[in-house]
């Protein structure tokens, strides 16, 4: 009979949950749909001022149905369309923080597929040296 100690049992309980919860499930053989989209960062000069791009996004084929693309900005979808036949997007991005996109069913609150995109700054700060010096 095998006896095992608590940090073994322990171990062997964490590696089971590993397995577990790395091991993908997918209801049905569809392919995972991807939105992606670029640029994923926008860069503004100075920090918390706001940026403004143009994202070009893209995405894999969908089934035929109605489709959104929503912002975390916004409660209405960016833009909406019918069928399949769309895959690629222009939108234009005007934000300090980050955004996130999702891509849903028109009749559904559930993404699909998602992204984000995120501000950065050139300059964290506009505050000069606490010593007060200068040379010239």
């Amino acid at each position: 009979m095998n006896t095992y100690n608590p940090m073994q049992l322990k171990h062997l309980l964490l590696c089971a949950l590993a397995v577990a919860y790395a091991t993908p499930t997918v209801a049905n053989d569809e392919p995972a749909i991807r939105l992606s989209v670029s640029p994923i960062t926008c860069v503004a000069l100075h920090k918390r001022q706001v940026c403004h791009k143009t994202l070009n996004f893209t995405w894999t084929s969908l089934p035929a149905g109605q489709y959104c693309l929503h912002s975390s900005e916004t409660l209405e979808p960016v833009k909406c369309w019918q069928d399949n036949k769309l895959n690629r997007l222009a939108v234009t991005y005007r934000s300090a923080t980050k955004i996130q996109y999702e891509l849903r069913e028109a009749s559904s609150e559930t993404p699909i597929a998602h992204a984000v995109v995120k501000t950065a700054w050139v300059y964290r700060t506009s505050r000069r040296s606490s010593s007060g010096w200068r040379l010239f």
